[in-house]
């Protein structure tokens, strides 16, 4: 997923000033919150929309932690598992 240049720079990408993937997972966490985002059919794991949420938020905050900027490009390399989507 490519960031995507805001207007007002804002950084890191939040519910409020992200568009495109992460403005949709906001969505569907306000209107299903509690149903299943995804589930994996090898392990069980389940994620709900809001899990998936809070996750993404997250993941966004540790990579500022870790001195990311907008604008940065990371690769990111993981099996393929449910966390694949945060």
């Amino acid at each position: 997923m490519a960031w995507q240049r805001r207007a007002d720079k804002s950084w890191p990408p939040t519910r409020r000033n992200f568009g495109g993937m992460m403005s949709k997972i906001a969505e569907h966490a306000r209107n299903f919150g509690d149903k299943p985002a995804l589930i994996d059919g090898s392990t069980g794991i389940r994620l709900t929309y809001a899990e998936l949420d809070r996750r993404s938020i997250q993941c966004a905050r540790l990579f500022k932690a870790e001195g990311l900027q907008f604008g940065d490009h990371i690769a990111v390399m993981t099996e393929n598992v449910p966390e694949t989507l945060v």
